[in-house]
């Protein structure tokens, strides 16, 4: 996989600020803006570059510290939990535990040499990265690797989008499938009460966090329809309007199902973004429907457009 330059220097950047800060508090938002990438992308390049998630990254980074500490027998396992950061002693037991299999305190206690071995076992046993990256052959994350993706993804272009404005329901509990087919029919059918949904009216879908990063019980998506704006009104809640800036978006045509969105979105990165001369801007990705009049499949036809300037802007 070819990575451009300045996605490999901004990463390293944040790299070297982990390990120079790894006892702080290492927020999203804190190292998105030392890598000057937005929050709304920024878990994604990393992983991509990185082949590991943020998340993952730091918590291995600290454990693998915190075992080359304990083993120094010089500070007490508190102090080192407090040393790499963790707010409390039962934090870092606990993952520790679940990096090398043994609790910190009998970790201590054994000869060295065998120490040494148990982590050397421990990492050759789970490894912290896969070997492979996701591709249009290989699985995605919502099959978990029991059968083939036979979703389609292909690069469209740089297109100008206009502003659009959207008739639109929220959703805070996860990007739960059934929910979200439960948000369009809801919405669609609170427009047509109101005559402002047509044959060939587009809906989007935007989500806004990474279940790698947040709890996926506390993702956020909008499902929402484009509306012209003779039909803006005060819609009652929970429904809602606003506009969705407009400017420039790289394009994927997609075929699939709602589960392989996020595989597609995971090789829109991997495959096209790290390797071209364009970085994503500070706006949410979209998913941007085919009209309603589409005919109606389990698979899903959509725009995948991501907002992206030059590189070197």
């Amino acid at each position: 996989m070819k990575i451009h330059p300045d996605y490999q220097r901004r990463v390293n950047a944040v790299i070297d600020y982990i390990e120079e800060h790894i006892d702080e508090k290492l927020t999203l938002d804190l190292l998105a803006g030392i890598a000057c990438f937005s929050e709304f992308h920024f878990h994604r390049v990393f992983k991509t570059v990185i082949n590991e998630s943020l998340n993952d990254y730091v918590r291995r980074v600290r454990l693998e510290k915190a075992a080359r500490l304990l083993k120094q027998k010089i500070q007490s396992v508190t102090e080192i939990a407090y040393l790499l950061g963790y707010s409390s002693s039962a934090n870092f037991s606990r993952d520790f535990h679940s990096r090398f299999g043994v609790s910190p305190s009998k970790f201590v206690a054994r000869p060295l040499q065998h120490a040494e071995t148990q982590e050397t076992q421990e990492t050759q046993e789970t490894p912290e990265t896969p070997e492979t990256q996701e591709t249009p052959e290989t699985p995605g994350k919502q099959d978990g690797g029991r059968q083939k993706d036979p979703s389609q993804l292909e690069f469209s272009g740089i297109i100008n989008l206009p502003i659009l404005n959207v008739l639109y329901l929220r959703t805070c509990d996860g990007y739960r499938p059934e929910r979200i087919r439960k948000m369009y029919h809801e919405l669609l059918h609170y427009a047509a009460d109101r005559r402002i949904v047509e044959a060939d009216s587009r809906t989007i879908g935007i989500g806004y966090d990474d279940p790698d990063c947040t709890p996926p019980h506390r993702c956020r998506y909008d499902a929402c329809l484009v509306i012209p704006p003779e039909k803006i009104a005060d819609f009652e809640s929970p429904f809602r309007y606003r506009p969705l800036p407009g400017g420039r978006y790289a394009s994927f045509s997609f075929v699939g199902t709602a589960e392989h969105f996020w595989p597609a979105w995971d090789r829109v990165f991997s495959n096209w973004l790290v390797g071209s001369n364009w970085i994503p801007e500070n706006r949410p990705h979209m998913e941007y429907y085919l009209p309603l009049s589409s005919e109606k499949t389990d698979f899903h036809r959509a725009e995948l457009l991501l907002p992206v300037r030059p590189i070197n802007r």
